[in-house]
């Protein structure tokens, strides 16, 4: 059985090399707290979500929470359940109220939160992922998510800091320094 730690949204942070964000979400019972890189729309109908904005049309993500109720079901919980190769991997955990039954739904990250703040539904990360790349406080990690690439920075020396990166299996720090390396002229 896999054990699930509770999560919140801490912030949604920009990520400049990259122009993508990040949601940070922060483990309830510690100051655990978790990166995950999302993109620009994902990121705009998290905010909209979480500041109760409604837009003039149903969002993709609205009409994902509506088809949901349609089908006599509920958002029991998302499940961000595995990172691998840098890549993290979620689940839309949905309930049918008739019949109890329940269903796991592969799902990305970003969608899954899109949709849980609209639900009102928990988030929860898996403890060995939490493990692996979660982080304590401030870190270099996410620090560099507001740095932008400086001109002094040679690609010879974000390649070492990359397989350095690697090596210490720090994949969010590993995927950072490799947009920067894409940034680079």
């Amino acid at each position: 059985m896999e054990f699930l730690l509770p999560v919140t949204i801490d912030r949604i942070r920009f990520h400049p090399p990259s122009r993508s964000y990040a949601v940070v979400v922060k483990d309830v019972n510690s100051e655990l707290k978790l990166p995950i890189m999302i993109g620009t729309y994902e990121a705009q109908s998290i905010a909209m979500a979480l500041e109760k904005v409604k837009a003039s049309r149903p969002m993709t993500h609205d009409l994902l929470t509506s088809l949901i109720g349609e089908f006599d079901s509920h958002l029991v919980s998302i499940h961000i359940s595995d990172l691998i190769e840098g890549v993290f991997y979620a689940r839309l955990v949905i309930e049918n109220n008739s019949d109890g039954v329940q269903r796991n739904i592969d799902c990305r990250p970003s969608d899954a939160i899109a949709i849980a703040v609209r639900m009102d539904a928990p988030i929860k990360v898996a403890k060995h992922v939490m493990d692996e790349v979660g982080y304590l406080e401030e870190s270099e990690v996410e620090m560099m998510i507001d740095d932008n690439p400086t001109e002094t920075e040679s690609i010879s020396e974000l390649e070492v800091q990359l397989n350095d990166a690697v090596l210490q299996e720090d994949y969010e720090k590993a995927a950072i320094i490799r947009d920067r390396i894409k940034e680079l002229p």
